[in-house]
């Protein structure tokens, strides 16, 4: 199993106790899975009707996850973002179908 947090975003810098429980998951302390936890930041409904495009959301993501504590704090940046992401399930089904 593998899990993916949506919308850190919407957690306020003031949400202490929810960010705790968000970097326990994404770190494996709580709720584990066999292939961990992914953190993404996807497009809100204003973004999209703007036409936001891949790219852009990538910077902002890319922004938001070395400038926003905690994520800025959690030491295995391979766990943030859409590109980050796709690499790692490409490598695991690429594992799959060879075995």
């Amino acid at each position: 199993m593998l899990g993916v947090l949506t919308k850190p975003d919407l957690l306020s810098s003031g949400s202490l106790n929810s960010h705790k429980i968000w970097r326990e998951v994404l770190e494996g302390k709580t709720h584990p899975t066999i292939h961990g936890y992914h953190c993404v930041l996807l497009p809100d409904d204003e973004q999209r009707t703007r036409g936001v495009t891949k790219l852009q959301m990538e910077q902002k993501a890319e922004e938001f996850f070395t400038g926003t504590a905690p994520w800025n704090e959690i030491p295995n940046r391979t766990r943030f973002g859409i590109p980050n992401f796709i690499r790692y399930i490409s490598s695991l089904l690429v594992h799959r179908i060879e075995n």
